[in-house]
């Protein structure tokens, strides 16, 4: 994939966990295409949905051993919110 200054990326949950748990597989290369990316200076996007479906997921039972507290994710979160541009999901979407 060709990316250039215009270029925007949506960035699902299942990237935002596998890129934020260093014990998750495919940690390392969701962070690289990330940080490869960023290098492009692309716009990265994602949404709220995606940032639900983010916490659902690394909140899940026996998914993440042992869980993350949710103040951490909370903070995941607002990280997300800094380095994203959000899809809103309203009426318009």
């Amino acid at each position: 994939m060709t990316t250039t200054a215009a270029s925007e990326v949506f960035v699902d949950a299942n990237i935002l966990v596998y890129s934020s748990f260093d014990h998750v597989a495919w940690c390392t290369a969701a962070r690289d295409r990330l940080t490869e990316l960023g290098r492009s200076r692309v716009t990265f996007w994602t949404s709220r949905q995606v940032l639900r479906e983010f916490l659902a997921a690394s909140s899940r039972p026996g998914f993440l051993v042992p869980p993350p507290p949710a103040p951490f994710l909370s903070r995941l979160i607002e990280d997300f919110e800094t380095r994203f541009r959000i899809a809103e999901d309203n009426v318009g979407v």
